[in-house]
């Protein structure tokens, strides 16, 4: 790599109008963020995300979300296609790992790149596919489904933190508030039993999350979600492996694999999370 170029390299916290870059960049990836996501992510921490620079020229991105003070999350670790295998992308990876201090860090990684992570002490937890395309809604029942807005909040993030390794108040409430948003809870008899938050993306919508206590929970708010747009869209969910009947709702569902990353922590050991319960993550970006 040019002596000149590492001269001229500039890493430095993102600003909020910088978090495009990102999202564009991710889109072009084939990973396909929410078209609207800048400002929830901002939300969650405003000090997570850094910006490589030559000349002014946005070359690399690097995200290290912190939530609370024991839990952080990496993603759009990207290198513009022109400068990739120059060196670039280690800078920014180490100066956003350190930024976290000593939290855990977790992320997606993509499985060709799973042998990367591990030389930095990254470990494997488990798998998530992603399952795309158009669907076949089946029949199924919308009983006791409701907005989520009309759940009180407290109550709402209590729940997403049963199935969240930290606490995300202000990500939670800027996510489910998105314009071209989809966001419903099934709320029985004052308990609350799953919701589910569907966004409009580059391409298409994406499912994330879907947390539910059984699987006839997760069918009714997955289906009412998606009869409420176009049957022509495609739609995308990523799901944990390990939970067997979120596999069984997408073949019914006619869902297709159409992409897979791997889930990997290092600086602690792995949060135990109910995978059972989890049938769509929020998001590979922030977790």
């Amino acid at each position: 790599m040019p002596t000149d170029l590492f001269s001229n390299y500039k890493i430095r916290l993102m600003k909020p109008e910088d978090l495009r870059v990102a999202l564009t960049w991710a889109a072009k990836e084939g990973w396909n963020p929410g078209i609207y996501d800048a400002e929830p992510f901002w939300a969650a921490d405003p000090t997570g995300f850094f910006i490589g620079e030559i000349n002014g020229k946005a070359v690399s991105t690097y995200s290290a979300v912190k939530y609370g003070s024991t839990f952080s999350f990496h993603g759009f670790y990207i290198v513009e296609s022109d400068y990739r295998k120059s060196g670039l992308g280690l800078p920014i990876w180490n100066m956003g790992r350190e930024s976290v201090g000593k939290r855990i860090i977790g992320g997606d990684a993509v499985v060709q790149n799973v042998h990367l992570y591990e030389r930095f002490g990254l470990k494997s937890d488990y798998r998530t596919p992603r399952f795309g395309g158009n669907f076949s809604l089946p029949s199924f029942t919308s009983k006791n489904i409701v907005e989520a807005q009309e759940v009180p909040f407290a109550q709402l993030l209590q729940y997403d933190s049963l199935h969240f390794p930290a606490e995300r108040g202000a990500f939670l409430r800027s996510w489910i508030s998105q314009p071209e948003t989809i966001s419903l809870a099934c709320f029985e008899h004052g308990t609350l039993r799953g919701y589910i938050n569907l966004r409009k993306c580059f391409t298409g919508y994406r499912v994330g999350p879907l947390f539910a206590e059984d699987p006839q929970t997760a069918k009714s708010l997955l289906c009412t979600a998606l009869s409420r747009i176009s049957k022509e869209s495609t739609v995308m969910i990523d799901v944990p492996e390990p939970n067997t009947e979120a596999l069984k709702l997408v073949s019914e569902l006619k869902l297709k694999q159409v992409f897979e990353t791997v889930r990997m922590y290092s600086g602690g050991p792995a949060p135990v999370l109910p995978l059972q319960k989890i049938y769509g993550v929020t998001s590979l970006e922030l977790g």
